[in-house]
């Protein structure tokens, strides 16, 4: 099954762009329902800490994977390289999202003040 899939992709260069662009989709939507079961039985923390560890990477491999595969399709290289490159990518950005797990969650938490005090700030002023 692997294989065929492999020899599809080698036959069909642009699948890999295609891939890469919407398949963020499906992959959302099976992380979504994984969530809300981890959630049902009562694995809230986990769910969080399991959520905040992938969004991340998940996150940056879809953007520079996209730019990236489309990169590679127009300079002609192999699909399969592609494929390893991107997962490259995803695994190299996944450790550092494990090993720095604090600051990256400090750093979207601050984010996350940010813009919360910039929404209050600016209904504040529209009230007045």
């Amino acid at each position: 099954m692997i294989q065929d899939f492999l020899r599809y992709l080698q036959n069909e260069e642009g699948m890999v762009v295609v891939i890469f662009g919407f398949g963020i989709i499906p992959l959302g939507l099976f992380l979504f329902l994984f969530d809300a079961l981890l959630k049902a039985i009562g694995l809230r923390k986990f769910s969080q800490t399991l959520a905040n560890l992938l969004a991340f990477p998940i996150a940056l491999t879809w953007i520079g994977g996209f730019a990236t595969s489309m990169i590679l399709f127009a300079s002609g290289i192999n699909p399969i390289k592609s494929l390893l490159i991107i997962m490259g990518i995803f695994i190299i950005t996944l450790l550092y999202v494990a090993l720095n797990y604090n600051e990256v969650c400090t750093f979207m938490d601050d984010k996350k003040t940010s813009v919360k005090n910039k929404v209050k700030e600016a209904s504040v002023q529209s009230k007045k």
